[in-house]
């Protein structure tokens, strides 16, 4: 059975667990910022974490399902979870990612511009949803 609970980073030393080491310590000083503002929809399964979904603002920081489970509709979830909090929602998904990019089409999800990541050089797209109720 799944479920989708929301969790507070601030103070949660388990929600940190769910940011790989390797992140972690490559973005500590911007983490350290973000931990305490950022909301995390966690989708478990058998008390299994099978993906998540971080948020600032109704800013999407991340969308993340395990690989073995993706295509069962765990993101679409997460994104549903996400819509009801907010009015509108914005992310940024590389276009090399063309997943990515069709999924969040598939979604309602409109785009909203293009520019060029600083740190990688790589395009990305901006999208916007708004709730249309």
């Amino acid at each position: 059975m799944k479920k989708i609970e929301e969790i507070w980073l601030n103070g949660n030393r388990e929600a940190h667990a769910f940011v790989t080491e390797e992140f972690f310590l490559q973005h500590l000083p911007m983490l350290g910022e973000l931990l305490p503002k950022v909301t995390v929809l966690v989708s478990e399964e058998e008390d299994t974490v099978t993906g998540f979904l971080g948020m600032e603002d109704g800013f999407i920081l991340g969308l993340f399902v395990d690989p073995m489970k993706q295509g069962q509709g765990i993101g679409r979830e997460l994104l549903q979870e996400a819509k009801r909090k907010t009015d509108v929602l914005t992310l940024k998904a590389f276009i090399r990612n063309e997943r990515a990019v069709a999924f969040y089409i598939r979604e309602g999800f409109t785009q909203a511009g293009v520019e060029v990541d600083e740190a990688t050089g790589e395009e990305e797209v901006t999208f916007v949803w708004r709730n249309k109720s």
